[in-house]
């Protein structure tokens, strides 16, 4: 899920560039900014060496957003670069807490069809990101890539407050 949030600016970085008035081959800037903070990210994650807590995991998930809607925004090219970093600092630990979730929640006969699905279904959203950015605009693909890690975020922080709510006293 979190890696469609960074998908436009790792797939579209040339096209963001050119949208700031810099050359093609700035769009590295974009891509190193997030890349750089996802390796933090995982570096974190490795130090930690614990699962977050839902509510940890539901308070990543609103940052990324807020990553997102940044990068997507078009403000100055600084607060660009910062809505990158935002998102790569959080792919990692998103990325390790549904690995593992998925691994608790799933059959030991079933781990391979569903980290292999898990998969496939990332691979599906950067085809996505991809054939979006080529029928549609740079923008537009932003809009698209925001609003879902924003519907995201507001189903699993529905989910966690109906489970917590649901649970006996």
């Amino acid at each position: 899920m979190g890696f469609h949030a960074a998908a436009p600016a790792l797939v579209g970085a040339v096209s963001l560039a050119m949208s700031y008035g810099f050359p093609p081959a700035t769009g590295f800037i974009f891509t190193v900014a997030l890349c750089v903070a996802s390796v933090a990210g995982g570096v974190w994650v490795s130090v930690r060496n614990r699962m977050p807590r839902r509510s940890t995991v539901l308070i990543y998930l609103g940052l990324m957003s807020v990553g997102a809607a940044l990068v997507a925004s078009h403000l100055p090219v600084v607060v660009t670069m910062v809505g990158a970093v935002i998102v790569g600092s959080f792919l990692a630990p998103l990325g390790t807490y549904y690995s593992l979730a998925l691994d608790a929640l799933s059959p030991i006969h079933r781990k391979a069809e569903l980290f292999a699905m898990y998969r496939t279904a990332n691979a599906i959203g950067v085809i996505l990101t991809s054939a979006s950015l080529s029928l549609t605009t740079l923008a537009v693909t932003q809009a698209v890539s925001t609003a879902l890690i924003f519907v995201a975020t507001v189903t699993v922080g529905m989910v966690f407050f109906v489970g917590r709510s649901a649970r006996p006293a």
